[in-house]
């Protein structure tokens, strides 16, 4: 079965002149008009049209028109009750007594009540096999065909037949049908056919494949047609289809590394970011491809672009890959940046540090520095210095930007009976701090520095007490860096970079005090 539309102008999105809502008034006692009736239903015609178009917009689509294999099998496929909706003129020619309207196009609906069966015909050459494209187009058709009375003004009892009592037959009505074909490709050796070009003014619904020698035809046979606009899923059913994602998910069918799916609705190309979920068939041996809804195999890589290596995708699995214009891909990872770089300030005193270029987080460190010691004297040993202050942060920066820093330095001995000096104050971007240790003497240990500001705050370790005629061993920096000089019963150490607090001389003799060791930043990105 074929029914052609006729010519017409080109489909246009919808202009109208007139409001679409439009409602005839007659009153009592009035001649009623023909025009009356034809208006009526063109504005309803018009309304409907509106409605359809606010949901459905100015492209063709189809509703139902399920293509079936016929039951018991033959060489016929079924096309099942349906709809559809493009744009066509108002009135390509003249509808009763009211001229055509060919300037203004609206959303027409087609209906297709009873199944229409369309026999194809297999190819005459043995190992060929032929594509038949199944498309449907609008179509506007007069019928209803009858012998109208009319009314006699000589004779009003007795009616004419037909207009001027011809007796000629007259269309009732203007139906809004769907004109099914179905269209055949050239021949081809198996699995080399393809399929033809849907004709101007048809829209492509389905590929129904038939082989040399075929008798008859099965679902098997049959496809959905690349871009078929199939109206899916139904209205209450959007909000599961939504959350299941239905549109973007499909078991594979076809072999091992070489991936099939089948998307309903089927996309018409494949577009950047179009996602796609597939329940893996067999795992892959080696590299793989993936043909959605006939459109082409594409290979499956790796996010970096790598190709795919044995066991990559695994039976049973569901993936999801996303097209990036010539590949399948997974979804991309956003990189956690190693902190592979490490940058070591030692040298004490102010500076500033520039953020290197594609740097947005570092990683800080500092020490404050160690407290120092002062001098013994016989039978007087000295206490160790304390260790510097820590802190910890990580802080988000732009690249090019310049942060302030000052090294503290390390605390300076004092001659006996006075307190050596404590270590000075690391900071940095001047809102980060460790103070140093403080300075030991006969009399007291040296305290710990403390940290303020970070994310990580500790206070360094106090210089120990001597014992006898022993000083004591200067104090740890935080987290165990920077050991304190270790006092004896003599000379003493200075104090262990970074903020390490200086040993106590012994009191065994007069000996010199010690300095702490200078604080420091580590900065890593």
């Amino acid at each position: 079965m074929s029914h052609k539309p006729s010519p017409g102008p080109p489909r246009a999105a919808f202009f109208m002149k007139a409001p679409p809502m439009d409602r005839q008034i007659v009153y009592p006692g009035q001649i009623p008009l023909e025009t009356d009736l034809l208006h009526a239903q063109k504005d309803a015609l018009i309304g409907l049209a509106m409605a359809c178009q606010a949901m459905l917009g100015t492209t063709t689509a189809v509703d139902g028109l399920a293509c079936t294999a016929t039951s018991p099998a033959s060489l016929s496929v079924n096309l099942g009750p349906g709809s559809l909706y493009a744009v066509e003129p108002v009135d390509g020619s003249a509808y009763g007594s009211l001229p055509a309207d060919t300037t203004d196009s609206i959303v027409k609906q087609g209906i297709q009540l009873a199944p229409t069966t369309l026999t194809l015909t297999p190819p005459g050459t043995v190992g060929y096999a032929i594509n038949y494209l199944i498309e449907a187009a609008y179509l506007d058709q007069d019928g209803g065909s009858t012998v109208l009375p009319y009314y006699n003004a000589s004779n009003p009892s007795q009616a004419y037949s037909g207009p001027n009592n011809s007796g000629a037959a007259q269309n009732t009505v203007r139906q809004g049908l769907i004109s099914l074909q179905a269209k055949a490709g050239v021949a081809a050796s198996a699995g080399s056919q393809i399929t033809p070009a849907v004709d101007a003014g048809y829209t492509a619904l389905y590929v129904v494949t038939v082989a040399y020698g075929a008798t008859t035809l099965t679902a098997g046979n049959i496809a959905v047609a690349p871009g078929a606009p199939f109206i899916a899923p139904k209205l209450p059913l959007v909000p599961a289809a939504i959350q299941a994602q239905a549109g973007n998910y499909a078991p594979d069918t076809g072999t091992v590394n070489a991936l099939a799916v089948t998307l309903t609705p089927a996309p018409s190309a494949l577009t950047v970011g179009l996602p796609v979920r597939v329940k893996v068939a067999t795992t892959n041996t080696a590299a793989a491809t993936l043909n959605v809804n006939g459109l082409g195999a594409a290979a499956i890589a790796h996010a970096d672009g790598s190709a795919l290596v044995a066991g990559d995708l695994v039976a049973g699995q569901v993936v999801e890959l996303i097209y990036n214009g010539s590949a399948w891909v997974p979804p991309a990872v956003p990189a956690i940046r190693a902190f592979s770089t490490v940058v070591s300030l030692t040298a004490p005193g102010a500076g500033a540090w520039v953020v290197p270029a594609a740097v947005f987080l570092i990683q800080i460190e500092g020490w404050g520095g160690g407290g120092g010691s002062s001098g013994s004297a016989s039978g007087g040993p000295i206490s160790g210095g304390g260790g510097g202050g820590y802190f910890a942060k990580t802080l988000v920066v732009a690249p090019g930007q310049s942060i302030p820093y000052v090294i503290g330095a390390g605390g300076l001995p004092a001659a006996y009976g006075a307190t050596a000096a404590a270590g000075g104050t690391t900071t940095f971007n001047g809102t980060l701090s460790a103070t140093g240790g403080l300075g030991s003497s006969f009399s007291s240990i040296g305290g710990g520095g403390v940290g303020l500001g970070g994310d990580l705050n500790l206070t360094g370790q106090c210089g120990a007490p001597y014992a006898g005629s022993t000083g004591g061993p200067g104090g740890s920096a935080a987290r165990g860096s920077g050991g304190g000089g270790t006092g004896t019963g003599a000379a003493s150490g200075g104090g262990t970079a970074p903020g390490g607090g200086a040993g106590g001389p012994g009191g065994g003799g007069a000996y010199s005090g010690q300095a702490g060791a200078a604080g420091a930043l580590l900065i890593r990105y």
